[in-house]
């Protein structure tokens, strides 16, 4: 699977924009991936590219985001 660079980052910023949406229960857990993100995105832009393992790592940080949303949509 080929992966651009561009693929990384806009899933970055895909994730950056969720935890400005996620709950206050889901704090801790937004400052956490929040971090990682802003990491990872750094990284993808000095190497210029993003490998599978980091691309799979974001896309499991996305999904844990839309189940927070998930939650605080059944409150």
């Amino acid at each position: 699977m080929a992966l651009e660079m561009e693929d990384g980052l806009d899933l970055c910023d895909e994730i950056l924009e969720l935890i400005e949406e996620l709950p206050d229960a889901a704090s801790d857990f937004g400052e956490s991936i929040k971090d990682k993100v802003e990491s990872m995105r750094e990284w993808i832009e000095e190497n210029e590219t993003v490998t599978p393992k980091m691309y799979t790592a974001l896309e499991n940080m996305k999904a844990g985001c839309a189940k927070w949303l998930e939650r605080s949509d059944d409150d």
